[in-house]
């Protein structure tokens, strides 16, 4: 009832709509009605596109293996990886009402950056994020680039980030507003060239870059980063230390979505050639081969 009241164009005929049709596909799993509301908001209300992208959604995150299953956050790649990265929330005070992410290293050391599994630290906390904050009119990505070195660009994989690429802009039930990188090093214009193949336009559009904080702030206000911003956030310490309580203290609900949260391929209803996966597969690499001018 609260989202109703939060979006009068939200219908619960709609909603309702979408959970009959579930009822008819017996290849994914069953889902809550506050969910099918967070995928129908996310699609500005248009119920054929909710379709298509909760089906993306569940069916991406069961064959992608490396980056959606194994959801134990008390594992020693997921302890390590905690370490090494922030992923936090912050205040919620944005002038449009937009949710906002701030990402960055904790640890420099090249050699304990394992893409994969930063990867999955963040669908993590982004998971919990989302469905326990609710629908926002946006959601913002800062990804902070102080600490990071063209050793940390080398050692990304192409694979994981096609793979998580094509979830980002086909499923991800969120409306996408922004993805501010902030400290950019002069290699990032070699990153954004190899990985623009796999970006649509529409996300192009989203991602800017910034040298300094004075080109940032009148998009996003001051006060909600961390402390060493000159914001009402608390420290990044703080910050890295409370995302990494929350992650152990959420450890059952993680592994409980993953065990519920699975499609059953041999159950689809025939007439599909490709699954919503298939896009997602079949491509290696990594970026050692930067070539820096």
């Amino acid at each position: 009832d609260e989202e109703y009241a939060k979006h009068r164009d939200l219908k619960k005929e709609d909603v309702r709509n979408i959970l009959e049709w579930l009822c008819r596909q017996p290849h994914l799993p069953n889902i809550t009605e506050s969910e099918a509301i967070f995928f129908l908001y996310a699609c500005y209300n248009s119920i054929e596109q909710t379709k298509k992208t909760i089906d993306n959604y569940y069916t991406i995150r069961t064959h992608t293996v490396d980056l959606f299953r194994n959801r134990d956050v008390c594992t020693k790649e997921m302890l390590d990886i905690s370490n090494v990265m922030l992923f936090t929330p912050l205040l919620s005070d944005h002038p449009q009402g937009y949710k906002v992410m701030y990402c960055r290293l904790m640890d420099p050391d090249v050699t304990k950056y394992i893409h994969v599994d930063a990867v999955k630290l963040y669908n993590f906390v982004f998971d919990h994020w989302l469905w326990t904050e609710g629908t926002a009119p946006g959601h913002v990505l800062i990804v902070d680039m102080d600490s990071a070195c063209l050793g940390h660009a080398t050692r990304m994989s192409l694979s994981v980030a096609k793979k998580y690429l094509h979830f980002l802009q086909e499923a991800i039930p969120v409306r996408l507003k922004g993805l501010h990188v902030i400290n950019t090093m002069s290699f990032i214009d070699k990153i954004l060239a190899l990985v623009r193949p796999f970006v649509k336009k529409e996300l192009i559009s989203l991602v800017h870059f910034h040298t300094d904080m004075e080109t940032v702030y009148p998009l996003i206000p001051q006060k909600i980063f961390p402390r060493e911003f000159g914001g009402k956030a608390d420290s990044i310490l703080e910050l890295h230390k409370k995302m990494k309580e929350k992650l152990f203290a959420n450890r059952d609900f993680f592994i409980h979505e993953e065990n519920t949260r699975l499609v059953n391929e041999k159950l689809r209803p025939s007439g599909r050639k490709n699954t919503p996966a298939d896009e997602a597969f079949g491509f290696e690499g990594s970026f050692k081969r930067l070539n820096i001018d």
